[in-house]
């Protein structure tokens, strides 16, 4: 029995609007929760104050760590040839060959890890509208194992 692999295949990899809306709908619905709690919630006396000023502080800490990372998120192609996997930053300045490991599998949803040790922890976010007519074939090429050369 021959064994099949999957074709090469480039896909592009953009900033997640999905995630960028889903990021808004949390941080309203915790800006929300954190006026109700100040008012109705936050306890009564001179640490009250302190209280409501603490909550912000951190809500706003989480909602410009939540827009940064959404920010730094790569950008260029993903593309694989059969044997490794290289991810080409905008304007082909950067080039990394290495693989990728699948952490989240949600079939129109992709998020890959790359594992290489100059990017150790770079995370892909891969969506299946950004490029339909590809979609299974680069589904096909993360659970691929490289041929040989």
């Amino acid at each position: 029995m021959s064994e099949r692999h999957s074709p090469a295949v480039t896909y592009p990899l953009r900033a997640s609007q999905l995630l960028r809306n889903g990021l808004w709908v949390v941080l309203v619905l915790e800006a929300v929760l954190l006026y109700l709690w100040a008012i109705k919630g936050a306890g009564y006396g001179h640490w009250q104050s302190l209280r409501i000023a603490a909550a912000v502080a951190i809500w706003s800490g989480c909602a410009v760590w939540g827009w940064q990372a959404w920010r730094a998120m790569p950008v260029g192609a993903l593309q694989w040839d059969g044997r490794v996997w290289t991810w080409q930053g905008p304007g082909a300045s950067s080039v990394l060959a290495g693989s990728v490991q699948v952490v989240l599998d949600g079939q129109s949803l992709l998020l890959l890890r790359w594992p290489g040790s100059a990017q150790r922890g770079q995370r892909f976010w891969l969506q299946r509208d950004w490029a339909p007519h590809a979609w299974d074939d680069v589904r096909r090429a993360v659970y691929s194992p490289a041929r040989p050369p």
